[in-house]
């Protein structure tokens, strides 16, 4: 019985001990942690290869007169005088406009998108005179109507000649400039013309020469010519007289009449310029 125990206690050391040289049971790997499928790629809008069309914008024209000769943007126009309205593709527009007087205009505009741009063509300006009482007034030569101690005359653009008179005063010629809507306003102020010394010289012709005819008429009725020196005497304070009197005369109506058309000389004007149009005016002022 004791072998027995023995050999259960021997075969019981020598299972425990072949258990415990048996090699560990290897560590299982990790499992990969899962991966979220990539984003789908989002489609780009196709690039833009052309511009979208601007708005159209307006072209108020400008002009003084009616003319069936315009072309704008291109396109043949008539005009009426006035604002004149017009659609027209937004960018620089060019224009051209002829009037009845033969004058040609042309410019250009930048109408913005759905705005307007606003142009001017002119075919005349416009002259304001201011005169003294009993002048005249010629622009190129040509007598002027005066009325009031005014002259108001449509003229074309560019340099006039005009030229101021009046009795007793020194007449004045000047060039003026005339801008196209514009009004050049011109004040003439005149200086005084003063008699001619000899003026003086005639009337001692006039008054002398009278004197002595007098006096040769009076000795001839009241006196015998052999007391006074005879017939020569007579007739040498007759000529003397004579002679002074229509001398003195013809000077007295010479100076007369240089004071009724005294000389017109080269000078200067002072000028205002006003700009046409609604609201504020721009006013200039200098001398020509």
């Amino acid at each position: 019985m004791h072998r027995t125990l023995g050999f259960l206690l021997v075969s019981a050391l020598v299972a425990g001990t072949a258990q415990a040289k048996v090699a560990p049971p290897k560590p299982k790997a990790p499992e990969a942690a899962a991966v979220a499928p990539a984003p789908a790629p989002v489609a780009l809008p196709a690039a833009v290869t052309a511009e979208a069309p601007l708005a159209p914008g307006s072209l108020i024209l400008v002009v003084d007169a009616d003319t069936d000769e315009a072309t704008i943007g291109g396109q043949a126009a008539s005009l009426k005088k006035g604002d004149n309205k017009l659609g027209m593709p937004a960018g620089k527009v060019a224009w051209t406009v002829k009037f009845a007087n033969g004058l040609t205009v042309k410019g250009e505009a930048n109408v913005p998108a759905g705005g307007e741009a606003r142009a001017e063509a002119w075919s005349a300006g416009k002259l304001l005179l201011h005169v003294g009482e009993g002048a005249k007034v010629e622009i190129d030569g040509k007598a002027a109507q005066v009325a009031a101690g005014q002259v108001l005359q449509d003229v074309g653009i560019g340099s006039h000649t005009v030229v101021v008179t009046q009795p007793g005063y020194v007449g004045r010629k000047a060039s003026v400039d005339v801008t196209g809507g514009h009004t050049t306003e011109i004040t003439a102020s005149l200086e005084k013309f003063d008699m001619p010394v000899n003026n003086v010289l005639a009337w001692v012709g006039i008054v002398g020469g009278g004197a002595l005819v007098v006096t040769a008429l009076i000795i001839d009725a009241a006196t015998q010519y052999d007391k006074v020196g005879g017939e020569a005497t007579r007739w040498t304070l007759l000529g003397v007289g004579t002679a002074g009197f229509v001398g003195g005369t013809l000077l007295l109506k010479h100076n007369m009449d240089e004071v009724g058309t005294p000389p017109t000389k080269d000078g200067t004007f002072d000028v205002k310029v006003t700009r046409w149009g609604n609201g504020a005016m721009a006013l200039l002022g200098w001398r020509f």
